[in-house]
């Protein structure tokens, strides 16, 4: 059952490292992304774009702070808490540059990837898109662009680009 968001999802004051690493990716970090606007992550490569992604998904766990989901009728979710498998089958959907299958150009792959994505979630309330154009010339670049402002009136878009 798709949940209703009036949507946000707020990080709150999370810290994160990878096990092997010595430095923190995010340090205390809080950030609200809110439904109705297309939430941009800019920045170079290294600054924890996908981790805020990854974490959002509930791929990985921060070491501190939290990760919640707050819907319409203020229902919040703590991505700990919820059976992560059905809330991202359900209600999540996702693209990356990097799980490009198809075959061809970069670029095509990635156009492949994005349309693959749009058709088969077409229920998701939450559409994460980490870096999943940067290999797409300009004009399909721009159709991009507006395809996210469009979706992003109903749903919940978060985009990287560096």
């Amino acid at each position: 059952m798709p949940l209703n968001y009036r949507l946000h999802s707020y990080i709150d004051r999370v810290n994160f490292k990878y096990k092997n690493s010595q430095e923190w990716i995010l340090k205390n970090y809080t950030h609200t992304f809110h439904k109705g606007k297309v939430n941009r992550l800019l920045g170079e490569n290294g600054v924890g774009k996908s981790t805020i992604l990854y974490l959002i998904l509930g791929v990985l766990q921060p070491q501190q702070g939290k990760v919640l989901i707050i819907c319409e009728n203020d229902k919040i979710y703590n991505l700990k808490e919820i059976n992560l498998k059905h809330w991202r089958e359900n209600n999540v959907a996702y693209a990356a540059h990097d799980n490009l299958i198809e075959k061809g150009s970069t670029g095509q792959r990635q156009l492949t990837n994005i349309n693959k994505v749009l058709k088969t979630k077409q229920a998701a309330e939450i559409f994460l898109f980490d870096e999943a154009d940067n290999a797409l010339d300009q004009e399909k670049q721009k159709n991009f662009e507006t395809n996210l402002e469009s979706l992003a009136r109903n749903r919940l878009v978060i985009y990287t680009k560096h």
